[in-house]
């Protein structure tokens, strides 16, 4: 469904929707609001703290998704993929606690059983930590009296998505109507959950286009066309024309469908006593949508499903001593438990299916040629010597539908040659060159812009993190005078296991026959004919020691001898029929009957599947066949029996905090002391794998002689001329501060290098490898030292007058790393077969460090109006960033280390807020905020300077509400509510290169963003109520960029095909109209892209 809508148009159907809710289709009775109006009565020092909303509030908040509530604080803004920034500083994970229970994501969370929702951009309680940014708290529902029901659906439209929501949400309370009236506490039971389906999970504003069905269809079923060079072929998808494209409304294979329990048992054990138990689970599946196989491939994205399950326990006692003094105490236990896998939708857990395309029989006879050998002393001469057992003469196919669009390729192949095998198909190197596919590979993309139709899903992944946490907290309150002592312990226990299962088939044939290559030509064997010798053959040779695990267990697997001489064809497999053919050591081609699904993993070695650093299986926690490993292993185990233990990172906390009211001064006081333990073993020196000689052990050694600067240290670590028998210092290292020969700081390491590299004293010059027979792991390794981050957290708030403060508060938090920081001992075992491939993790990243300075003023305008102006500075320490090592040894590479330098940042925040507790009445605020980060710090983090945030709404209560305008006498305007939300801000920074190549700093687009919520409530009868809502996300359908392309700042062009410079390479495509259509098309990348407008509709109906 596609659709313009004008801005009259929009405001059209909003006068409809409110002259419905006007109607009187529903007689409205009177009815008491939604929740219980408090205490109103303002306090000017708590006023603008946190952002507080109540259930009623959240519900007519304009926004569709818990995660955007965060949008209503100041500096607030959000980027792609939900990631939220306040005050220029992402919030971390796990930054969401629900009754105490810190979760990874709360994105689902039924919002019908929220009873507040508080976010912490500074001043966080102090019980909740380890994240930076911003922290949720929110508190469910508790002490329902009476049997509630409550039904929220609702579905969502956008031009290219559409989705439906369902919560349904039941209050049990279990005590009998007279404890019920008592006023005590009662038992009670909540269940909640949430059903949610979309076909688009990522809607973005740009409009797309798609390939029509039936061109589809037809690139699938015929792939290939003749090049009309006599051999070889071209791909159909290299040809397509825009009349081949049809415009997209909803992406293919992107939809998402989930359940989102949640359940609360609250037991009142005692008299201020209570027992608390809760669980929320997040049960989905997604399609992983891939960008690049929109066009020709979307039918093979893959699958992911996850299960993510918290429970918590709570115990909380207060103690009343006296009317002056109480004691609280609370105990918390969490056990979390993650899982999620990604996989072929087809293809699951079955590996060898993800690369199979079908059986290829090669038909082979020996080769010979002329020449002489000794045949039992005899010499012959001029005679046919075999020199290979492999000569193929054709090679056959049958497809399988176990992939058929991928089977297409070949079928397509063999179609376009068939009866000319000659230089078409005799062998596997004429079928892949010529264009057809062989078992394990994938088509070639598309200008090597898109994936071509067929293209599998490559990967298989498991990940699971298992997390226990438990906190306590004891809290004394005296008079005005609040004491808050406690801590936590968290440990988690994080488990991956991936492998490319695609390409199984080419490490499978790679291994088979491997040491079948030669001839045994100390054995050769003459052939007579008509009495005379003309012929001398040679066996093939078998060699033990090359012989490979896979084809040892493949052999017994098919009762063949393993030390046989037969050669054995993977690619001959058929496993419909469960067939194989192999040729005997005379070269008879025999074929066999195999075992249903033999095929197994641990059919190969570790050593076979980790392919000398281009693995086909990476694996943390588990074994390489995908199996979890159970108990703890020690750090070092992959160098004696290939197992890696699963990462086990620690981290605990304690906290104390006094508040108390002095004369018109609020003070809060307290420190919180994070502790961060990666248990795990971490490098000795990033720029070396081997231990290296300092300067003082240089001199005791004396190999050679050497003057020593005297700015360089004894325990500067020292380079010479080269690596073996080295005979001069040419430099030292302190840390990464290189130095030359003479002392002098040089900011280039290659400045060391006098024509063998940059050379490092080694200890042990010819240790070769990590994990050899010499090799001790603290010649490299040693454990991680646990860091300590002191946190201190200020708040000073003083009354000059009865409606102004003077305030000052700091407020600091950690961050622990989370991305790539794995220790991976097999990274070190194939240093350069991975650092060629990938960022290299860094298992001693220490904890970030944020911090936010307020000092302003707050004053109260009018009634509950209250104004708030301050000066802010934030800081951030050890910032997590990629870095290039160079000269590194023994090859540069890249990894992720902590920022040396102090990420500050200062600014102004401006706000006005109307601060209603009640479910009724004006409500809304604006903040505008300033921040002026330097140039350099730019390069870190993705900061919006300019943000302006907006939120008006009002709320008309129901019944004869004292809240309400005098003049609001309509029963029809009972119940109405509306909101508005509106967001401006600048872009965030991206680097750029001007007319002179120099490197500068630019801002994405600037952001605007209008949302829009009215709704109405109905009363049914004495004990049921109903609302109707409306909710608009980006009203105006305003275009919002995330990202730009560098060189033109462009989101919808990156400069190439218009530069004179390329356009003979663009020219010089196989179809240079088809080149540039869809290389235009590769631009519009969804990441770069906002939201469109979203329409919500939905009904809430409670009993």
């Amino acid at each position: 469904m596609s659709f313009k809508m004008s801005r009259k148009g929009i405001l059209s159907i909003l006068l409809f929707v409110i002259g419905i809710s006007f109607s009187g289709g529903i007689k409205a009775q009177n009815v008491q609001d939604t929740i219980p109006v408090p205490d109103s009565a303002l306090n000017l020092s708590q006023a603008g703290t946190s952002l507080q909303l109540n259930q009623t509030q959240i519900r007519i908040l304009p926004f569709r998704n818990l995660s955007a509530f965060g949008l209503v604080s100041p500096s607030a803004y959000n980027l792609k993929n939900g990631r939220m920034f306040y005050h220029g500083i992402e919030s971390g994970e796990n930054h969401t606690f629900i009754d105490g229970m810190q979760i990874s994501d709360a994105t689902n969370l039924p919002l019908r059983l929220i009873q507040s929702y508080s976010l912490y951009t500074s001043q966080a309680p102090m019980e909740m930590g380890f994240t930076s940014g911003g922290i949720t708290a929110i508190k469910t529902l508790s002490q329902i009296r009476d049997f509630t029901v409550l039904a929220d659906v609702n579905a969502d439209l956008a031009y290219n998505m559409q989705s439906f929501n369902g919560e349904l949400f039941i209050a049990v309370p279990l005590a009998s109507s007279k404890r019920k009236e008592s006023g005590r506490a009662i038992p009670t039971l909540l269940l909640a959950g949430k059903y949610s389906w979309t076909n688009n999970n990522d809607p973005v504003w740009k409009r797309t286009q798609k390939l029509s069905s039936e061109t589809l269809a037809d690139l699938s079923a015929y792939p290939l066309r003749h090049s009309g060079m006599g051999s070889g072929t071209y791909l159909n998808a290299e040809f397509v024309m825009p009349e081949d494209f049809v415009d997209q409304t909803v992406p293919d294979n992107n939809s998402r469908s989930g359940i989102y329990p949640f359940i609360k048992l609250s037991l009142p054990v005692a008299r201020n006593i209570n027992l608390s138990i809760g669980n929320y689970s997040a049960i989905d599946k997604t399609d992983a949508y891939d960008f690049d196989n929109a066009l020709f491939n979307s039918k093979n994205n893959a699958v992911r499903t996850r299960q993510n399950y918290d429970t918590y326990l709570n115990w909380k006692h207060k103690i009343e001593v006296n009317a002056d003094l109480s004691l609280t105490y609370d105990l918390h236990f969490q056990y979390s438990n993650y899982y999620q896998k990604t996989e072929d939708k087809r293809h699951g857990k079955n590996f060898f299916d993800y690369g199979y395309l079908g059986k290829f029989t090669s038909y082979k006879m020996p080769a010979y040629e002329l020449g002489s050998d000794s045949v039992d002393g005899v010499f012959y001469n001029n005679v046919w010597l075999l020199n290979s057992w492999d000569l193929d003469t054709l090679t056959t196919w049958e497809a399988s539908d176990i992939n058929p669009d991928l089977a297409a390729y070949t079928d397509s192949y063999f179609d376009l040659f068939a009866g000319d095998p000659e230089g078409h198909y005799r062998n596997r190197d004429e079928i892949i060159l010529g264009g057809g596919l062989y078992n394990g590979q994938t088509p070639s993309n598309v200008y090597g812009l898109w994936n071509n139709t067929g293209s599998n899903t490559p990967n298989y992944q498991e990940k699971s993190l298992e997390k226990i946490r438990a906190a306590f907290y004891l809290k004394v309150d005296y008079k005005s005078q609040h004491f808050l002592v406690g801590g936590e312990y968290n440990r988690e226990t994080h488990r991956q296991y991936d492998i490319l299962a695609h390409g199984l088939w080419n490490i499978m044939r790679y291994m088979t026959n491997y040491h079948l290559t030669q001839l045994d030509r100390d054995n050769p064997i003459a052939i007579e004919h008509n009495g005379t010798v003309d012929t001398i053959i040679y066996y093939r040779d078998y060699d033990a020691i090359s012989q490979r695990n896979f084809d040892k267990n493949l052999r017994k697997s098919l009762g063949l001898p393993v030390d046989g001489l037969d050669y054995i064809m993977t690619d001959s497999y058929d496993p419909v029929n469960n067939t194989i053919s192999y040729y005997d050591k005379y070269g008879e081609m025999h074929t066999i009957s195999t075992p249903e699904n033999f095929l197994k993993l641990d059919m190969f070695s570790e050593m076979e599947l980790l392919n000398n650093g281009r693995p086909y299986v990476n694996y943390v926690g588990y074994d390489y066949t995908g199996n979890k490993q159970s108990g703890k292993l020690n750090p070092y185990s992959f160098y004696e029996d290939y197992t890696i233990d699963a990462s086990r990172p620690e981290y605990w906390a304690v906290y104390l905090q006094d508040e108390f009211k002095w004369k018109k001064l609020n003070v809060r006081l307290g420190f919180r002391f994070d502790v961060y333990d990666a248990n795990r073993p971490i490098v000795n020196d990033m720029y070396s794998l081997y231990p290296i000689y300092n300067v003082e052990e240089a001199t005791m050694k004396g190999e050679f002689e050497f003057e020593k600067p005297d700015n360089i240290g004894d325990d500067y670590l020292l380079y010479v001329d080269r690596e073996f028998d080295p005979t001069r210092a040419v430099g030292y290292r302190k840390n990464d501060q290189w130095y030359n020969a003479d002392g002098v700081e040089v900011d280039n390491p290659f400045a060391l290098d006098v024509g063998n590299g940059i050379s490092p004293y080694l200890k042990y010059p010819y240790m070769q490898r990590i994990g050899g027979e010499d090799w001790t792991p603290d010649m490299t390794f040693h454990d991680y030292k646990k860091t300590v981050s002191i946190l201190p957290q200020i708040s000073l708030d003083y009354s000059i007058l009865d409606k102004l403060n003077l305030y000052i508060n700091y407020s600091s938090f950690s961050q622990n790393p989370n991305y790539l920081s794995d220790f991976r001992p097999d990274i070190y075992y194939f240093w350069h077969g991975y650092v060629e491939n990938q960022i290299i993790p860094n298992p001693g990243l220490q904890a970030m460090q944020t911090g936010k300075l307020f000092a302003g003023l707050k004053w109260i305008v009018w009634r509950n109006l209250v104004a708030d102006v301050s000066f802010l500075r934030t800081s951030i320490n050890n910032y997590i960033h990629p870095e290039l090592i160079l000269g590194a040894f023994p090859i540069t590479y890249v990894t992720v280390v902590n920022a040396k330098n102090k990420i500050t940042t200062n600014g102004f925040q401006g706000r006005i807020d109307f601060v209603n507790p009640t479910a009724s009445g004006a409500m809304g605020g604006f903040s505008f905020v300033k921040l002026f980060p330097g140039e350099k710090d730019l390069n870190y983090f993705q900061v919006s300077d300019l943000v302006l945030n907006t939120y008006l709404g009002y709320r008309f209560g129901n019944s004869n509400n004292p809240n309400n305008p005098s003049w609001v006498s309509m029963k029809a305007l009972r119940g109405f509510a509306a909101s508005i939300y509106y967001q401006f801000r600048h872009g965030t920074p991206y680097i750029a290169k001007n007319v002179n190549n120099a490197r500068v700093i630019k801002l994405t687009p600037n952001v605007n963003l209008f949302n829009l919520n009215i709704q109405k409530d109905f009363v049914i009868g004495k004990k049921a109520a109903m609302n109707i809502y409306l909710t608009i996300e980006n009203l105006f359908n305003f275009k919002n960029v995330f990202d730009v392309y560098s060189k033109t700042g462009n989101a919808e062009d990156d400069g190439y095909l218009s530069a004179p410079e390329w356009q003979a390479e663009i020219n010089n495509q196989l179809d240079p109209d088809s080149y540039r259509l869809l290389y235009q098309m590769h631009l519009y990348q969804p990441s770069y892209y906002d939201i469109p407008r979203i329409w919500r509709v939905g009904l809430i109906f409670k009993y």
